[in-house]
């Protein structure tokens, strides 16, 4: 009876998600000369890779050649619900379908991937938070135990939407590009010095404590004297 066995993923078909897989272990059969035999079995072909999925939403991954998996063997032939969608094999000439009569059979196979052996394990595995991660942790997103949400990357990290809002203070370390129109609709502190480049409009704008608009400077002459500071 076959149950549950490791595997390895040959062929990965990201079209239908199935994978081509080989068994990790040989199989032993005893001969009528009461000799043991060991023999590679065959790759299995067409086998529905686990992808973890709920209503609509979906998590999916690349799976590649050499990923370690195991497979587990459906109690009863599955072609009615992998190739057809439905939950009744149903009859065929009156007779229930012939693939039903298959128990833990190698042809009603699922491979589940992330299963990994011990020289292939994670040497930097993280026992506190939650992490989305490459296995070189070049790229992370960890969800921490205090309620905070770190993204990590080696390269850029690019959102794209008809709207992104930011509640809460929010702090920028590095320069920082805006290749569009930026609105500020409260009160806005800036430390440092400003360098604009090109035009620059305001309703309204204090400089030093004073009123742009309503500013007066002091010793005002006709003709190309420098006036005073502002009054």
């Amino acid at each position: 009876m076959q149950t549950a066995v490791q595997g390895r993923v040959v062929t990965f078909y990201a079209d239908n998600q199935t994978a081509d897989v080989q068994i990790c272990a040989e199989d032993v059969y005893d001969t009528v000369e009461k000799k043991q035999i060991m023999v590679k079995p065959q790759v299995l072909k067409g086998i529905p890779v686990h992808m973890p999925k709920g209503g609509i939403f979906r998590i999916t991954f690349p799976v590649e050649p050499g990923d370690t998996c195991l497979l587990v063997f459906s109690q009863t032939g599955y072609d009615h619900w992998l190739y057809s969608d439905k939950d009744v094999a149903g009859q065929i000439e009156k007779e229930p379908a012939q693939h039903l009569y298959r128990h833990h059979n190698r042809n009603d196979a699922f491979c589940i991937v992330g299963f990994e052996t011990l020289p292939r394990v994670l040497t930097d595995y993280n026992p506190e938070d939650l992490e989305v991660r490459n296995t070189t942790n070049t790229q992370v997103v960890r969800l921490k135990k205090n309620g905070d949400i770190e993204l990590e990357t080696s390269t850029g990290i690019s959102l794209t939407s008809e709207s992104i809002t930011l509640n809460g203070t929010t702090t920028i370390n590095g320069p920082t590009t805006i290749n569009d129109t930026l609105d500020v609709t409260s009160l806005t502190s800036l430390s440092g010095g400003l360098d604009v480049t090109g035009g620059t409009k305001t309703d309204s704008l204090e400089i030093d404590g004073q009123d742009f608009d309503s500013h007066k400077h002091s010793g005002v002459s006709s003709g190309g004297s420098v006036t005073g500071g502002v009054v």
